[in-house]
């Protein structure tokens, strides 16, 4: 078995760093076998069948194996040790060991501890459940607000889209609440140059650095395990959340300060070391989901909101504003006949400010939407003509591009009369259009994720490819950077600033109905 990590690695100070840790070390017991030779020499192993399973190992290719003789001396006595930091856990009311670090290579770590508990490293668990209705808006936000930082932290962590940044010097602030806080330095060249587009204001920090038993003595000195002066060093671990990002006032290079306070730290004592000005710090950075941080925003910003938002929050009852629309008893051309419940949903749609409609899987609820959509738009087309530049048009929104897909395909029959436009994610153009460096953007779901809908591309309505047509502005461009990158050509900096520029100008396009995955 063969475990691959893959990890966005940078360092300060050493511009070698992934190549030496992409580099194996030499292991005197590696062989690589085929399928069948595996099944058999697990099978002769199980058995504990020596006189079949020394003759396999023989046999094994010479350039694929090495020092067999080595290889069955491990085999009869113990395995191959793997390095590990032990913190601990609670079980049933006890304190338990608990693997803290696993070490995949001497300047690679993982750490487990908040890969397993997310919510106690970057948040804290909220004591308080969700209720129908909410005397205060402070009252929801004192609510909602840690129930949306649990579900930040815990999808942050599984996205699993962290970046690594190595030999990071930290200075450390005096803080009359007497909690541990700091920020660390970040070029701007470095950024750039290292592709870290995240929202740095969302984001969370594990912050590691090895301490050596030289130092460590006064740090293990309440320690009842004299055994841990023994251990050459040990890994300090704290998790900290980021609280302010700003562009330093000084002169070149350009910096950005981050700002950042200690949410979790396991280890009760602190080291000196740490706040040794030499000390260099491992950081990894994970950032949170764009909908999280929406998510968030939303309930900080609930006193902004409309009326109709803030009576939904609250729970209060909301108001009908009588029939607003009239719904012709005649089905669009293509579409399936609906049945009762189906048509009392589409007419309370239409009618009140605010509907929830829900049912099971395959209850037509898609179809429900299609036909909202339609007599939305068809309503719109019979407002009065009004001299303002605005005109009306519909959002759509969904949680994934799959369902927003299935919707405006159904209306791609009513195309001339909709004019429909579907607006995917950087991330989706991305994967038909990339340009140099975009690949670090890429997250590992909408990698392996669904694609562009090629039915939408082929009748123009997806808007990375409108942009393109001909005729439209900016597409001679467009086509020539297309080219440029097919070919394989070098792209300048600024080349590939005004390419993202000119792939991102959406204004262009006049439409009435609008396709988006929220």
């Amino acid at each position: 078995m063969i475990l691959k990590w893959v990890r966005r690695i940078y360092s300060f100070s050493n511009p070698h760093i992934l190549a030496e840790v992409k580099q194996q070390n030499p292991n005197s017991v590696m062989a690589y076998v085929s399928t069948k030779t595996w099944k058999c020499l697990a099978a002769a192993l199980r058995e504990e069948n020596w006189d079949i399973l020394f003759p396999l190992i023989e046999k094994l290719d010479v350039s694929s194996r090495v020092h067999a003789r080595q290889f069955q001396e491990r085999l009869r006595n113990q395995g191959e040790a793997v390095e590990v930091q032990l913190g601990t856990a609670t079980a049933r009311g006890l304190m338990t060991p608990a693997i803290q670090l696993f070490v995949v290579h001497p300047k690679f770590e993982i750490c487990l501890e908040h890969v397993k508990d997310p919510i106690k490293c970057f948040s804290k668990y909220a004591f308080h459940s969700s209720r129908n209705t909410y005397n205060s808006y402070m009252d929801y936000q004192a609510i909602w607000k840690p129930l949306s930082e649990m579900e930040s932290a815990s999808n942050a962590v599984s996205e699993n889209e962290s970046i690594i940044i190595e030999d990071a010097v930290l200075k450390w602030k005096t803080s009359p609440q007497k909690t541990h806080e700091g920020f660390f330095l970040l070029p701007l060249d470095k950024k750039s140059q290292w592709s870290i587009e995240c929202d740095l204001r969302n984001s969370f920090l594990c912050i590691r650095t090895k301490i050596h038993q030289s130092q460590s003595s006064p740090f293990l000195e309440n320690s009842q395990c004299t055994a841990l002066m023994d251990i050459p060093s040990i890994t300090w671990v704290a998790h900290a959340i980021i609280t302010e990002v700003e562009e330093t006032d000084s002169k070149e290079p350009k910096n950005l300060q981050i700002d950042f306070q200690i949410n979790h730290m396991p280890m009760t004592n602190i080291p000196e070391a740490i706040f040794c000005e030499r000390t260099r710090f491992t950081l990894e950075l994970i950032p949170k989901l764009l909908p999280d941080v929406r998510k968030e925003d939303a309930i900080s910003s609930l006193t902004k909101a409309n009326k109709l938002v803030k009576d939904i929050a609250m729970g209060r009852k909301i108001n009908s504003e009588g029939a607003r629309f009239e719904i012709e008893n005649y089905l669009p051309s293509g579409f399936s006949h609906l049945n009762n419940s189906q048509c009392k949903a589409i007419r309370e749609a239409l009618t009140n400010p605010f509907t929830l409609i829900q049912g099971p899987p395959g209850t037509g609820k898609t179809v429900v939407g299609v036909h909202i959509v339609y007599w939305l738009l068809k309503n719109i087309q019979q407002l009065p003509a009004t001299n303002s530049q605005k005109k009306g048009a519909v959002l759509y929104c969904g949680p994934s591009n799959k369902s927003v897909d299935v919707v405006a395909g159904h209306l791609l029959k009513l195309q001339n009369q909709l004019r429909p436009l579907r607006v995917y994610s950087d991330q989706m153009e991305m994967l038909e259009f990339p340009y140099p460096g975009c690949n670090l953007k890429l997250s590992r779901n909408s990698k392996r994720g669904e694609k562009p809908n090629t039915e939408l591309r082929y009748f123009s309505i997806a808007l990375h490819h409108l942009i393109r047509k001909d005729g439209n502005p900016y597409s001679t461009q467009i086509f020539a950077f297309d080219m440029k990158i097919r070919r394989g050509d070098q792209f300048t900096g600024e080349e590939k600033k005004l390419y993202v520029w000119l792939s991102n100008y959406k204004s262009l396009f006049d439409s009435m109905l609008l396709f988006l995955v929220c």
